[in-house]
């Protein structure tokens, strides 16, 4: 996913989502509140719902989930 495409989706959603990377690990985000991407665009450091603080290579992330699509 490249920086932009992730900026979008967090501006145009509220609420829990799912970030699943290429190596096929998961995260589960509270809000999207608790998601920061750096200046370039680069890197996106979160507070995930099990605890602690993760940074990622933005171009890991492969797809985002919002609670709402879940339901469809």
């Amino acid at each position: 996913m490249n920086p932009f495409e992730l900026k979008q989706d967090l501006s145009a959603n509220q609420g829990f989502f799912t970030l699943t990377l290429s190596d096929g690990r998961t995260f589960t985000v509270e809000h999207t509140d608790y998601i920061l991407i750096s200046p370039s665009g680069e890197h996106a450091s979160f507070y995930p719902r099990e605890g602690g603080l993760r940074m990622l290579d933005v171009r890991q992330i492969t797809s985002i989930e919002f609670a709402q699509n879940k339901a469809k």
